[in-house]
């Protein structure tokens, strides 16, 4: 399981694709609320939030998968539990419409779908078993692109569910990727970085427009993997991450601007990969990460799009691989991998516009 820990693209996290659901980007004014705690200590983490609903699926908690689900109430505090089956971990998190959806058990073809408004579980699959995709969501579509098969190859291989109707199509990448981060940009999903077949990490961005199925390509400013991507207005942010599997870890933050598909850069205050990024309104947050072997991150990195300036806030603790989400007023950060193992930490801040 050493590689596990090593190697989990957040989640994403989230906590690879985010995209706010704050449902505008006017000036947001985010401060640090407190701590509250998962039910059970826990890193690679899906998470994903609708209306006041925080749903924390799966992780790695100590040896294997848990079937654990952490739902929070943003409109109380309150938590209450729930369970998969099977049991997962190196989760990935998304939401659209009313329905959540987690994927990316290490080579398993599952994909959890939660009913927010039905309260209720279903199931479907993947056309290929793997995880360290890219997922994005844009109109009725999620595109899961990507990723580390059983074998340990990389993929081509896009798979499309559409949730209203509960179908699947696919397509493909240019180039089998894994480890690499997705964000939305309108009609258009981004997939950036990773590395290739041979295990070389990429500076290829992959646009697919879901309008009409088309791709199209575009290039970091820096080749790298286990970076975090994040949406807010006009911008989504590709931060951090490492420039190759043996390398050291980026301050690179690559800005795409939807308006006019120009391309910019800023950087981090700390250079880390297995950072999380999520928005909320006209900020981006990057929080956490590893800064190295056993060097953990407790910094919160906060990009304002209106003035294009950072500030910064701090996790309660350092950690790398966190679970993230937004709902009502509220972001939770949970869980994670820390210097002493997984934990249960759930740092929540609030906004306010």
């Amino acid at each position: 399981m050493k590689k596990l820990i090593i190697f989990f693209i957040v989640i994403a996290s989230l906590v690879s694709c985010s995209k706010s659901k704050s449902g505008s980007d006017a000036p947001t004014k985010i401060e640090y609320t407190g701590v509250t705690y998962l039910s059970q200590a826990r890193g690679g983490i899906g998470g994903a939030g609708i209306g006041n609903k925080i749903l924390f699926a799966g992780g790695f908690a100590g040896i294997s998968g848990t079937r654990t689900v952490d739902i929070y109430d943003a409109s109380n505090g309150s938590w209450t539990t729930d369970m998969l089956n099977p049991g997962s971990y190196e989760m990935k998190g998304i939401a659209v419409r009313n329905k959540m959806l987690f994927t990316g058990s290490g080579s398993s073809k599952i994909v959890y779908v939660y009913d927010v408004s039905a309260g209720s579980w279903s199931s479907t699959e993947l056309s290929e078993g793997r995880n360290y995709m890219g997922i994005g969501t844009a109109g009725n579509k999620v595109v899961i692109a990507g990723g580390n098969l059983g074998s340990g190859k990389a993929t081509k291989t896009v798979d499309i569910y559409d949730v209203s109707n509960g179908s699947w199509t696919s397509t493909q990448l240019i180039e089998g990727r894994k480890y690499l981060a997705g964000a939305v940009g309108g009609n258009k999903i981004l997939f950036a970085g990773g590395v290739d077949i041979n295990d070389k990490s990429l500076k290829t961005v992959e646009i697919y427009d879901v309008s009409n199925g088309a791709w199209t390509t575009s290039l970091l400013s820096e080749a790298r993997l286990d970076l975090a991507a994040a949406t807010a207005g006009n911008k989504i942010l590709f931060a951090g991450g490492r420039t190759s599997f043996g390398g050291g870890p980026s301050k690179t933050v690559d800005i795409y601007d939807i308006s006019t598909g120009n391309w910019s850069t800023t950087q981090l205050s700390e250079a880390r990969s297995h950072l999380t990024g999520i928005s909320a309104g006209n900020k981006i947050l990057f929080a956490g990460g590893t800064m190295g072997t056993g060097l953990y991150s407790n910094t919160v990195d906060i990009y304002d799009i209106t003035t294009g300036t950072w500030t910064k806030a701090t996790l309660s603790e350092a950690r790398s691989q966190i679970g993230a989400a937004v709902a009502g007023n509220k972001i939770l950060f949970a869980g994670g991998f820390t210097s002493t193992g997984t934990s249960k930490t759930v740092d929540v801040f609030t906004f306010t516009r």
